[in-house]
Parts: C-alpha cells; sequence; structure tokens
C-alpha cells in the first residue's frame, strides 16, 4: 500500500486497477495531472490499457509534446493525445488571440501533431462560468481543424456559495457550441449526456441554426456513477474532480475498480435518479450532511 506522502501510484497497482476496469467495461480512459509525464511508466501503461482493448487518451501540455514524444507514442494512433488549452487561449481585441509564449507553444505544437499524422485533439478545465472563455476556446478548435475539444468541470469551479445554476449553465452552453460546430468535430464534456430539443418559434414551426439561439433547448444529464467515475492519485474515486465526494478507495479494497464501481453507495444513488450537475452536486452535499447528523445523532 502506498504511503500517504506517496505522489503516484506504483506501476503495477496502476495495471491492477486497468485490469479491474476492463472487467467493468471497456471505456475511454483519460490520463490527467501535471504530473502525468513525469512517470516513466507512461507508455508501459497506454500500452496495457490497449492492450486490453480500452482507449487511452493522455492530456498533455503543448511543451510536452516534443517531436520525439510524438514519434515515440506513434504506435497508439492519432487520437492517443488531448493538448490542454488553459493559459494559452487568452481574449484579445486586436489580434483574436493574445500572442503569448503559450499561445506560440501551442500552435507550434499543434503543427507538430498535424506533421506526425496525429489528429489534434484539444482540452480545457473549466474553473468559472465564463462563457466568453469558453467560446474562445471553441473558435480557436475550429480555427484549428481540431478534430475534438474535451471541457473538465473543476474544483474551484463550482462551489456552493457560487450562483446556484453556474455548473448547468456551463454544461448547456458548451452544448449550444457542439450545435454550431462541424459535423466531424466531438465538442462535449463527457460527463454528461445531451438532450437537444426545440421550441417553437411564433410564426409556428421550428428553427436549427439560426442566430436566435433561444430556440434551441438543450438539457443535459449527469453521468457520474452511471458511466463516468474520477481516479485520484491517491486511489480515491470521486464521482468527477468538481465534486469532492469519496465514492470509495481502491486502497482498501486491492485495486478493484468493479468492485468498488458496483458496490459503491453514493454510486448506486446516482443510478437510481436523473440528475442535472447542479443537482447532483446537491444530492451529494444532502447525503453528506444527512450521514454527518447520523453519525453525531
Amino acid at each position: 500500500m502506498p504511503k500517504k506522502d506517496q505522489e503516484q501510484l506504483p506501476t503495477q497497482n496502476c495495471l491492477l486497477v486497468i485490469e479491474s476496469i476492463v472487467r467493468t467495461s471497456k471505456p475511454i480512459v483519460v490520463l490527467v495531472g501535471e504530473k502525468v509525464f513525469q512517470r516513466s511508466d507512461l507508455y508501459d501503461i497506454v500500452a496495457y490499457g490497449m492492450a486490453f482493448g480500452l482507449k487511452m487518451i493522455i492530456e498533455a501540455l503543448p511543451s510536452e509534446l516534443s517531436i520525439d514524444v510524438l514519434r515515440r507514442f506513434s504506435p497508439f494512433g492519432p487520437r492517443v493525445f488531448r493538448v490542454l488549452l488553459n493559459g494559452c487561449i487568452i481574449e484579445d481585441p486586436s489580434t483574436r488571440y493574445r500572442q503569448s509564449r503559450e499561445f506560440s507553444a501551442l500552435t507550434d505544437c499543434v503543427q507538430r501533431l498535424k506533421s506526425a499524422g496525429y489528429e489534434v485533439h484539444l482540452s480545457a478545465i473549466v474553473t468559472s462560468s465564463n462563457l466568453r472563455e469558453l467560446a474562445f476556446y471553441h473558435d480557436y478548435a475550429i480555427r484549428c481543424g481540431a478534430r475534438g475539444i474535451y471541457y473538465h468541470l473543476w474544483r474551484p469551479a463550482f462551489v456552493p456559495q457560487d450562483e446556484p445554476r453556474n455548473a448547468d449553465k456551463v454544461v448547456d452552453a458548451i452544448c449550444r457550441m457542439k450545435h454550431f460546430s462541424p459535423k466531424e468535430m466531438y465538442v462535449s464534456p463527457q460527463c454528461v449526456r445531451y438532450t437537444v430539443s426545440l421550441v417553437e418559434t411564433h410564426g409556428g414551426g421550428y428553427q436549427i441554426g439560426s442566430s436566435n439561439e433561444s430556440n434551441l433547448c438543450c438539457s443535459h444529464l449527469c453521468l457520474g456513477g452511471k458511466t463516468f467515475a474520477f481516479i485520484n492519485v491517491d486511489g480515491t474515486v470521486q464521482v468527477c474532480k468538481a465534486m469532492p465526494t469519496v465514492c470509495g478507495n481502491l486502497l482498501f479494497d486491492h485495486y478493484d475498480f468493479q468492485k468498488l464501481w458496483n458496490s459503491s453507495s453514493v454510486f448506486q444513488y446516482l443510478r437510481e435518479n436523473q440528475y442535472t450537475c447542479t443537482k447532483t452536486r446537491s444530492a451529494l452535499m444532502y447525503l453528506r450532511d444527512n450521514q454527518q447528523a447520523e453519525v453525531v445523532s
């Protein structure tokens, strides 16, 4: 068992988790975090997951995807990397995007990906309800010919003192971006499922693709505990990174993700209910408060 101050799971334990995930399902596994590329076993972990039929994705900073790295990971196919946009795309009234060192690094990285035969896939960590910032990420994704842009809802973006519906506002805004994206480009958080419906116009009938976005009604379902979970470096498992509720700890279950996934009372509760992002967060806070009250009583 890793020590409390250990910064990463040992290789063997990572492989045990991957084996258990495969027994549960064959989903997409996204490796995220600022220390991912510091792992000397990163290639082996990706190869192990791929061998079991998992879709292994690595989220990386532009500076981390050197020509040598792209060459080494090329056997895993053109979709193994996602480039993180945070800090690179900043609005500028004169040049659209601020011509910073970070933006130049991003531009160079995108060119390296294309030259090496990779598809361009981007990601962004959502740390506020600034919809204009998200729109600029989306704008850049379209302009650089990206095949996908993936948003993560991340603490401390939506803490309780924020506007109650901030999270839902952001998630539904991404849905509208998805509608106005190129057909071949994927746009979405992978932790939600969208439903799109049309609102009848005053003249009768329905409109799609008009400048009046009010005709497009987006709703979403949180997939946390249904088809999505977040595994921390310390082995704890959460509904997602934006929600701090711990649903179990792999260290105490012999790294058996399948057992934790099937037995967690939090996950079971979420599977029985159809909640939005905000309602899921509220429900988890309610469960936490009730558990604390029971302990006190």
